[in-house]
């Protein structure tokens, strides 16, 4: 992709020069000299991208961004933010719940029952 982008560019750079220029030093020329420039752009990228992973986590510092636009959501939004995530899953907690319930039920039931029988 970014050979791609890179050789993409020196033809748009070149412009209405391209014809002259391919011209000046022939169609072969030409490539091997944009083929040349796309590989010295791959040899340096690793290091661009160091410097450019580090300028982003600095600039951006979106971990610290994310919680502190979260933090400010009220109870809705942050409802509304979350629930999409949850929500298939979310008759998984209807059931243990109501089974919960159900068992609590149940048991407060033999309890009564137990002491009211003595």
């Amino acid at each position: 992709m970014v050979r791609k982008q890179v050789q993409a560019s020196l033809d748009r750079n070149t412009g209405l020069a391209k014809p002259l220029v391919v011209l000046s030093v022939g169609t072969t020329r030409y490539q091997d000299m944009k083929r040349t420039i796309t590989a010295k752009v791959m040899q340096r990228l690793p290091d661009t991208m160091t410097y450019l992973e580090d300028y982003a986590r600095d600039s951006m510092d979106v971990r610290n961004l994310l919680i502190e636009k979260m933090q400010a959501l009220d109870e809705l939004h942050f409802e509304a933010l979350i629930r999409p995530a949850i929500e298939q899953d979310e008759w998984i907690l209807i059931t243990v719940g109501a089974l919960l319930g159900f068992a609590m039920g149940e048991a407060q039931a033999l309890i009564l029952e137990h002491f009211s029988s003595r």
